[in-house]
Parts: C-alpha cells; sequence; structure tokens
C-alpha cells in the first residue's frame, strides 16, 4: 500500500476516533448487527401471545 504524503488534505472519515480501543467503524457495525437480530426477534414475537410477551420482558 503507499502511504499518503504529508502535505495531503485526506482526512479518513474515523480518523482520530475510537472507542477504549475498539475503532469506530467495528463499534458501528457491531451495533447495526445487534439492531438486525433484535429486529428479527422482534418480528417473530406474537405479542397478543403472553407467554411469547413474557419471554422478553
Amino acid at each position: 500500500l503507499k502511504k499518503l504524503e504529508a502535505g495531503s488534505n485526506f482526512v479518513g472519515k474515523y480518523d482520530g476516533k475510537t472507542n477504549n480501543g475498539i475503532p469506530c467503524f467495528v463499534e458501528k457495525r457491531l451495533l447495526e448487527r445487534a439492531c438486525q437480530k433484535l429486529y428479527r426477534v422482534w418480528q417473530k414475537t406474537d405479542f397478543t401471545n403472553f407467554e411469547d410477551v413474557r419471554r422478553y420482558w
């Protein structure tokens, strides 16, 4: 890979951003996956059935 020149005006989207050692793009993807999983679970839940609702609350 070629390094950018020192005088370049390019600034990366996640430049200088970390979450306690986890890069922001990884943190963002983890959140997206968690939301997708939760969405799929809620789609399968029958909220008119007490047993299904009690499982999550």
